[in-house]
């Protein structure tokens, strides 16, 4: 096999690799791949990418159940990424819905979620000269 980059033999060998979860990161040991002795590329197996892709959804699992029922006030904030006043605002225009608890306010996550803006689908850029 040869190395797409700078087209040199590459060797089997046995790696790891680290990809990174959330807030968590995960070091794989023991991976047979392709490594290229010039550039140090590596490409890995469509059964081994098969692996680490398993991996990675049984911890997404792991973790969906990790998460809480429900959500106080802060902990909604720090999701939105706003302050708390802006939740009480947006409870108050009927922006988010919520069930007090006691004096506590209470959201589903699910619906917290549904308000956060979807990642795009292809980042655009855009050039400016320096010329006039």
């Amino acid at each position: 096999m040869r190395c797409i980059f700078c087209n040199q033999k590459m060797n089997k060998v046995t790696t790891s690799t680290t990809t990174k979860w959330g807030e968590y990161e995960v070091t794989i040991k023991g991976l047979p791949a392709y490594e290229c002795p010039e550039c140090g590329e590596k490409i890995f197996s469509s059964s081994t990418v098969d692996i680490v892709q398993s991996l990675a959804a049984g911890l997404a699992d792991s973790m969906q159940k990790d998460r809480p029922d429900t959500l106080n006030v802060t902990e909604t904030a720090e999701m939105l990424r706003v302050s708390n006043q802006t939740i009480y605002n947006m409870l108050r225009d009927g922006r988010l819905k919520a069930k007090k608890v006691g004096r506590e306010w209470r959201f589903d996550p699910a619906e917290v979620r549904k308000l956060l803006p979807d990642p795009p689908d292809q980042i655009t850029a855009a050039a400016r000269s320096n010329k006039i």
